[in-house]
């Protein structure tokens, strides 16, 4: 924490490699340095607005993403580091409407309260209307087909499929389903005290044909599943949870080292968290930490290559037997195209459709299939094949604790697809295979021509339980840039990005795992990670404001006491501005006074940080005195930074209240030297 704003500065991981953050004078990140040695720097506008992202290579080669913004802070343009672009527009509301990287568009459209109606991706459209809570009932899908959904108290009740009914679903009162109708088929589910799942029953006129029931230690961790097809398993773990042993009709031991790498009887010389070999495989790696080679058989002449675009997409994998993969993606790296070519020149092309972070559909040469998931998670719900109302059969998945498909079950109740999976994801035995269904583990697509899943920012590897390439997030994904999850019987990972525990989609412990653990959507994880952005905002602005008073007795700073953003507007903000009472502890004031608040924390944290680094940037320290001889620091910001109350002298009982204070002040001790408090201002 070698830095004025006390943020973390320097990490060592458990091999003693370390990870390096500096700070620009304002408190913005300027450059990192990863465990393995690559580099990224940071550079910003006069608005602290990111413009230009360079990524330095182990070997010196520098890869630049440069971007651009409107007068609103609204992100316009991004030239990416091969020189190519992505053009951004929005609406007068602010809402995204376009997205132009040259090759496959994206487009939006939105009702009046800012809902999304129509999205358009490539030639393909999706459209939606909304109940008055805010739930999709109807979403039109590209090829015409239409589903609607029918909500009651709030919770989703059915599923129609072109004007006929899906599924139909029930609930305890804590959210959690307990029945499900799909088909000629019904589901039931019990679950423990804390919302885990304990039984899945699946059942056809009273006849029971799918049966798992599940258990669990103290720590919450999967410890024994009984399974009327596959009998008995059992799973043992380390002090860490991490799983070490499986036993039942597919044995399988593990190990780990510190890092929480995987180390089989097999497999060894893991240095910097890359994979080097794994039993006769032999693994390289460009500079930048990507997996450009896998070399096994005598002599390892068997070779697989893989390469890369700028934005460490995989774009070409070339096989042993002369098969080549090219993958194409849109502007927000979602995979649009797959184009196989096999060792005799046959090639085959399978484009994709999304909506948001979810595979929607594919489209290849003879097929059209349609994927449905359970409402607001990555849990596969229902397969769609055919193109077309008039060509659509559906067909049901049965999923295991976390998740993923174990059987599919056709309308009769019939079951048309079935597998069993070791740990990782690798399918061990393929039961039944009358239709084809790729998805695996949460948010992955299975590869037939690599054996790779596809997990929407990266590609795994179920071979090694690991991902082919460093976290895009870096530090935010966790320690370990390469690791699937802390252990794949409770975990998932649906965007290849953060490990969240399999269950987060129930009711009972959404809040508890969102708050501590992960995400299963992009905006539920761009939430969490400003929720903790918010929160480390929030301590730093408290300790700044309880170590100036220690330090200064007489210097009574009041930036939380009177200004947090966490004070009530009512009555404790507005109260201030009738009778000048205290905000927090309703103390009598003598007089009214002006009263306002930052919008948060990071805000509140920024200014402060503004003001009191003037100097360290070639700044006079002040720029300004009050009205009783106090230095100050003034500033505005191109957006809103608080909000707050003013006298209303025709009305003292309601005073003005402006939510869009755009200007600040911090005021100083003239004594000291030090601030004492800090405020929004109209």
């Amino acid at each position: 924490y070698d830095n004025p704003f006390h943020f973390v500065s320097a990490i060592i991981n458990e091999r003693g490699e370390r990870y390096q953050i500096d700070y620009t004078p304002t408190g913005h990140v300027q450059r990192e340095v990863t465990f393995d040695g690559r580099q990224f720097v940071y550079e910003y506008d006069a608005h602290t607005q990111l413009t230009a992202k360079t990524e330095i290579g182990s070997e010196g080669t520098e890869l630049t993403t440069r971007y651009a913004y409107d007068a609103q802070g609204k992100l316009i343009g991004k030239t990416l580091p091969d020189e190519s672009t992505i053009q951004y527009s929005y609406d007068l509301l602010g809402n995204l409407t376009g997205v132009d990287d040259g090759r496959w568009p994206l487009a939006y459209a939105y009702d009046v309260l800012g809902r999304l109606t129509t999205e358009h991706q490539g030639w393909a459209t999706t459209g939606y209307r909304y109940d008055a809570l805010g739930h999709i009932t109807a979403q039109l899908l590209p090829d015409g087909q239409q589903l609607d959904y029918d909500f009651q108290h709030g919770r989703l009740h059915q599923v129609n499929l072109n004007g006929h009914c899906l599924t139909q679903h029930q609930y305890q009162v804590s959210g959690l389903e307990t029945r499900r109708t799909q088909g000629a088929l019904s589901s039931h589910f019990q679950y423990d005290e804390t919302g885990r799942l304990t039984e899945h029953r699946v059942s056809q006129a009273q006849q029971q044909t799918l049966f798992r029931r599940y258990q669990y230690n103290r720590s919450g961790n999967l410890t024994q599943v009984e399974d009327n097809l596959r009998g008995l398993t059992q799973y043992h773990y380390d002090p860490l949870d991490r799983l070490t042993q499986v036993r039942g009709s597919l044995s399988e031991n593990f190990a780990h080292d510190p890092a929480g790498n995987l180390i089989q009887s097999r497999q060894s010389n893991v240095e910097g968290n890359r994979l080097l070999f794994q039993g006769d495989r032999h693994y390289q790696y460009d500079e930048f930490g990507n997996l450009i080679q896998e070399a096994r058989g005598t002599n390892q002449s068997l070779v697989t290559r893989y390469q890369y675009d700028g934005q460490h997409r995989l774009t070409h994998v070339e096989k042993p037997d002369g098969t080549l993969a090219e993958y194409q993606y849109d502007a927000f790296g979602r995979r649009t195209h797959k184009t196989v070519t096999d060792k005799t020149g046959h090639q085959t092309t399978t484009e994709f459709l999304w909506q948001g972070d979810k595979l929607l559909a594919e489209s290849g040469e003879r097929h059209y299939q349609t994927y449905l998931y359970e409402y607001g998670s990555f849990k596969p719900l229902a397969l769609v094949t055919g193109e077309g109302a008039d060509n659509a059969t559906p067909y049901f998945y049965h999923l295991d604790q976390i998740g993923t498909p174990l059987e599919i079950t056709d309308v009769e109740g019939r079951v048309a697809w079935s597998v069993d999976y070791h740990s990782y994801g690798n399918v061990a035995y393929q039961r039944k295979a009358d239709i084809v269904s790729p998805l695996r583990f949460q948010g992955q697509y299975y590869d037939e021509e690599t054996g790779l899943h596809y997990n929407r920012h990266r590609y795994y590897s179920p071979d090694s339980g690991r991902f082919i390439t460093p976290d895009p997030i870096g530090l935010a994904g966790g320690l370990n840039n390469y690791q699937y999850v802390v252990n794949p019987t409770g975990w998932v990972d649906p965007l290849g990005l953060s490990q969240c525990l399999g269950s987060c989609a129930g009711a009972i412990r959404r809040a508890f795992l969102n708050n501590k653990w992960g995400y299963l959507t992009s905006s539920e994880r761009s939430a969490l990670l400003q929720q903790k952005v918010e929160l480390n905002a929030e301590r730093w602005v408290r300790e700044y404001e309880v170590n100036l008073g220690q330090r200064y007795p007489g210097l009574n700073p009041h930036f939380v006491d009177k200004h947090g953003p966490d004070i009530p507007l009512s009555p404790n903000l507005a109260s201030r501005a009738i009778d000048g009472s205290h905000p927090r502890t309703g103390a009598p004031g003598r007089f009214p006074q002006p009263s306002s608040q930052f919008k948060d924390w990071q805000t509140q944290r920024n200014i402060i940080n503004e003001a009191i680094t003037r100097e360290a940037r070639g700044l006079p320290k002040y720029n300004g005195f009050d009205s009783q001889g106090n230095p100050v620091v003034t500033g505005t910001y191109h957006e809103t930074v608080g909000r707050g109350f003013t006298k209303n002298r025709q009305n003292l009982s309601q005073p003005h209240f402006n939510p869009n204070y755009t200007k600040w002040t911090i005021r100083f001790d003239a004594g000291t030297g030090q601030p004492f408090t800090g405020y929004p201002t109209p």
